[in-house]
């Protein structure tokens, strides 16, 4: 009879109309819970704000994964011997680093629990002392969900949707106290300031009533789409964060990779942790973009499951000539590595199609990762970034298949003797790129900054055979690492990195901030003109497109040891232009300038000498960040181009070609002059410096 009442409350749910979500009510800095039983809960928030959200007739509350919660200031005793329910309206923007509780009542750690919550696996649960009613059937992102929690005399019972899911029998406690969340699960572990276990989306509808009866339960529910995004609020105070950058709205943010142009959209994938500003239960971040120019986040497109990729699914790459899109990636389980496929759906979220092509690193390495696959012959290569059992040498692994299924270990790839240092290869790439081939990777290096390095050399199906063995370095000073590539409608090879933080902020900025890391600016690499063996970028013009509204403009000037004030750049603008600095002169380019506090950032450019200089010396009065002077290597010319994206704290562009980005952190509110300043005959032959263009 109750399983029979359950659907027919399921099918009820279903048909209706939208209501107001009721039942959860924030007024005057405390969370209202329906029902009686749960006083009114003081809210947590100290950097982001608990935001209501349209749901149907009613409100919902978003909560942002890792600081918003609602607890109460004293023990809260609930008495079961009458029976429970809880019952919440859900919809989860990203799945929780540890199990995330609606609603959670502890005596102690390791004493009686009430707690309704869903698994860092999307998995639901409902826990009342030692009895666990839990399902593995993970519940979607993105949707609203209906979960309710009854306890009686019988035992315990799950609900999702109205449809009984799991069933625990046994008597409960007769009475629990203790400390009492909302949003949070109380006893979750933390990484360092970042505690795990908050919820990350909307909560609607909470009620917690006495009686243990089906009938009990909403026949109603928010029919609209959750509106997840996240709200403006949340970054409007912080000067520093990009608005430019391809990057998430929140969270940690990693290695891009699959980086796909279909339907008439450009699909940029990236790890990325939406819970908070820290490596953790990685998932797939997704952003869209028409142009590349202005970027649309987009819900996470792969997470973790209960299997092979339980602690996270890492990157990625698409197998080439599959319809749809299929997508073989790494998957970690706390252990070791594996391999699975996941299928691109329309929308660009990836689907499963096996748990695991391969559960583990072949034998004799440390670790396999990134794979990335090549059309080759009549079947696949695959490429994975390995290294020694001793860590002294970076390697590549081999695989083959037929059929994207099946893959053949074939053994090292023989890369042909290129000279690539560290203990790691991370991020392996092989590609045409015109008449030759392009051979890239981001090693490990101990107790060092990551780099990426590339070669340019043949490729004969089974070995690579480089120009130069030496290295490439990608960008200019070391700061832009590991670029995704993908062809665009006009065949142009278009790569877009990460820009880190480089360990620069500590932890508790990061947490208070809410993001870490940004993603470069897309770039169209060519052959350099003097093919020289390395790769020139440029902007794409529908990117410079996005930067009309002049700022400033400058033509046939000779400068001067003073720095001559351009602009400002509270907002983002772009510096473009080509300077001429004979033998000896030098031209300087300042970047977030402070008149109170000097801070600023310089470019130091000597063209003729080949040599560009990012220099941070004075660049931050903080004491974390930066303060180094770093030296890039250009074509030696007296006459260079640049391109420069000054975007909050990020700065990025090209010069004489080559790409650079960096994220800088400056404290003064007025370190946001743009400057420039010459010696030795150095003159602008042209600059502009325009802003965004009206939207």
């Amino acid at each position: 009879m109750r399983a029979e009442r359950a659907v027919l409350l399921a099918l009820a749910a279903a048909s209706l109309h939208a209501s107001a979500a009721a039942g959860l009510d924030l007024e005057d800095g405390r969370l209202r819970v329906e029902g009686g039983l749960v006083p009114p809960l003081p809210v947590h928030a100290p950097y982001r704000a608990l935001v209501p959200v349209a749901a149907g007739e009613g409100t919902a509350l978003r909560f942002d994964g890792n600081s918003t919660w609602g607890e109460s200031e004293g023990a809260v005793a609930i008495d079961l011997s009458g029976g429970l329910t809880i019952s919440a309206f859900v919809a989860i923007a990203s799945p929780p680093v540890e199990t995330a509780s609606v609603i959670h009542l502890a005596e102690a750690a390791e004493g009686p629990h009430l707690r309704l919550a869903v698994g860092e696996w999307l998995e639901p649960e409902f826990v009342v002392g030692d009895l666990r009613a839990a399902s593995l059937e993970a519940l979607p992102l993105g949707r609203w969900v209906h979960l309710a929690g009854i306890v009686d005399r019988e035992g315990a019972r799950l609900y999702v949707d109205g449809a009984l899911v799991a069933e625990s029998p046994g008597a409960p406690p007769e009475r629990i106290e203790g400390p009492l969340a909302l949003g949070r699960s109380l006893h979750a572990g933390a990484r360092d300031v970042h505690p795990y276990g908050v919820w990350n989306g909307l909560l609607a509808g909470v009620t917690v009533t006495e009686g243990g009866d089906e009938s009990a339960l909403p026949t109603s529910r928010p029919l609209a789409p959750p509106d997840l995004s996240v709200p403006a609020a949340w970054q409007a105070a912080d000067p520093l964060r990009p608005r430019v950058h391809p990057m998430p709205p929140i969270g940690w943010t990693n290695e891009p990779h699959a980086l796909i142009r279909r339907d008439g959209l450009w699909h940029l994938y990236h790890q990325a942790n939406p819970n908070g500003a820290f490596w953790d239960h990685i998932v797939w971040g997704h952003l869209v973009s028409e142009d590349l120019a202005a970027w649309q986040a987009r819900p996470p497109a792969l997470v973790p499951s209960t299997g092979f990729d339980r602690r996270g699914v890492w990157v990625g790459n698409w197998i080439p000539q599959t319809e749809p899109p299929v997508a073989l990636y790494t998957g970690v389980n706390g252990e070791r590595s594996g391999l699975g496929r996941a299928v691109m759906q329309p929308d660009g979220r990836l689907e499963r199609r096996d748990f695991a092509v391969r559960y583990d690193t072949p034998e004799g390495f440390q670790d396999m990762r990134d794979p990335f696959v090549l059309r080759n012959g009549d079947g696949y290569l695959a490429l994975i970034g390995s290294g020694t059992l001793a860590h002294d040498a970076p390697l590549v692994l081999a695989f083959a298949s037929r059929d994207t299924q099946d893959w053949t270990f074939l053994g090292e790839f023989d890369t042909g003797g290129v000279e690539m240092p560290g203990e790691f290869w991370e991020l392996p790439v092989l590609r045409p790129f015109a008449d030759r081939w392009l051979l890239m990777g981001t090693p490990v290096l101990a107790d060092a900054e990551a780099r990426t390095h590339y070669w340019l050399g043949r490729f004969d199906g089974v070995r690579f055979v480089p120009d130069d063995p030496a290295p490439h370095d990608f960008d200019l000073f070391r700061t832009l690492l590991a670029p995704s590539l993908a062809d665009d409608e006009d065949g142009r090879t278009i790569a877009i990195g990460i820009v880190p933080d480089a360990g620069q902020r500590p932890e508790d900025l990061r947490r208070a901030a809410g993001w870490v890391h940004a993603l470069s600016l897309p770039f169209a690499l060519s052959l350099c003109p003097e093919d020289d063996g390395r790769l020139c970028a440029a902007l794409p013009e529908p990117f410079r497109g996005r930067f009309s509204a002049p700022r400033a403009a400058l033509a046939d000037v000779a400068l001067e040891a003073e720095p001559l004030a351009l602009a400002t750049s509270e907002e983002p603008v772009l510096v473009t232009g080509t300077l001429v600095v004979p033998e000896g002169g030098e031209a300087v380019l300042g970047l977030l300038a402070s008149e109170t506090s000097g801070e600023v950032t310089r470019l130091r450019l000597r063209p003729a000498e080949g040599v560009v200089r990012l220099d941070r010396s004075a660049a931050s009065t903080a004491p974390y960040a930066h303060d180094d002077i770093r030296t890039g290597a250009v074509s030696p010319a007296e006459r260079v181009a640049f391109a420069v994206l000054v975007d909050g704290g990020a700065v990025s562009g090209t010069i004489a070609g080559r790409p650079f980005g960096v994220i800088l952190y400056p404290q003064s509110a007025d370190a946001r002059g743009l400057t420039l300043a010459g010696d030795g005959g150095a003159r602008v032959e042209e600059l502009r410096v325009e802003g965004l263009a009206a939207e």
